[in-house]
């Protein structure tokens, strides 16, 4: 018997996803990607990593069938999309390639919005 939460027809048809500091932490590009260990380093020498199940859960969203989408804002934008690029999910596919490219939203964050 199959449980209603592992049911196709309970999954949205499209998984958002915010790509900013909060989902990845550390600091500024130029960014040197590890693939060993799936990590970024910064021209700081800071490293950055996805948080938590993170690569796992985008795996799992591409898994669903529906379409993977970003809306995001950030004090940089171009990090992010770098960073789009080089981190992987668990099964080794790049971000970038996971998201659909029309559903990809990152705007500078206004000061005046808290």
């Amino acid at each position: 018997m199959q449980t209603a939460y592992l049911d196709k027809a309970n999954y949205a048809s499209t998984t958002i996803f915010t790509f900013c500091s909060q989902l990845w932490g550390g600091g500024g590009a130029p960014f040197a990607y590890a693939p060993a260990t799936n990590t970024c380093t910064d021209a700081a020498g800071t490293t950055c990593r996805l948080l938590g199940a993170v690569p796992e859960v985008w795996d799992e969203a591409e898994r669903w069938g529906g379409r993977v989408a970003i809306a995001s804002r950030t004090d940089e934008p171009s990090w992010a999309r770098e960073l789009l690029g080089q981190f992987v999910t668990a099964s080794g596919r790049r971000l970038s390639d996971v998201v659909d490219p029309q559903l990809v939203e990152m705007c500078v964050d206004s000061p005046l919005i808290q």
